[in-house]
Order: C-alpha cells, then sequence, then structure tokens
C-alpha cells in the first residue's frame, strides 16, 4: 500500500479525526501500548507526537499514514 491508501484507510477508520491517541494506534495496528512506547523513545516510527490534554498523547494521522507505508514498503 502506498501513502495516499494508507491515509484513506485510517481517514475511513477515523472519521473526521486529524491525530489518534496511543489508544487508537492500539486499536488500528493491533500493537501493544508498550510497543508504541518504545518506538517512541527509538524515535523510530509512529511520528511526532504532541501532549494535550495533561498526559494524553496524539499523532498526526499523516504522520501515521507515512510511518504505515513505509513500514509495508520495507515488509514486501
Amino acid at each position: 500500500m502506498n501513502y495516499e491508501d494508507v491515509l484513506n484507510s485510517l481517514q475511513t477508520q477515523f472519521p473526521g479525526v486529524a491525530a489518534l491517541t496511543k489508544q487508537q494506534i492500539v486499536s488500528a495496528l493491533s500493537r501493544s501500548i508498550a510497543s508504541i512506547d518504545r518506538d517512541i523513545k527509538a524515535k523510530r516510527g509512529v511520528g511526532k507526537y504532541a501532549r494535550k490534554e495533561g498526559r494524553r498523547v496524539y499523532f498526526l494521522l499523516t504522520d501515521l499514514a507515512l510511518y504505515l507505508s513505509r513500514d509495508l514498503k520495507e515488509a514486501s
């Protein structure tokens, strides 16, 4: 899948949303929060994030689509 396909898929799955929480990413990727946290700590993968509402972390949908399209390309 290319970037546009992944982004369209995410926008279909999460309509009207520009950024996702870690919990939403976990449900979209079928990964654990610990693996997402490891990627954040290693500064790879999921992309930049912003903190809002205290401890809640949000990731831009566009960054997540870029990460997933690169990840899918490397796997094939």
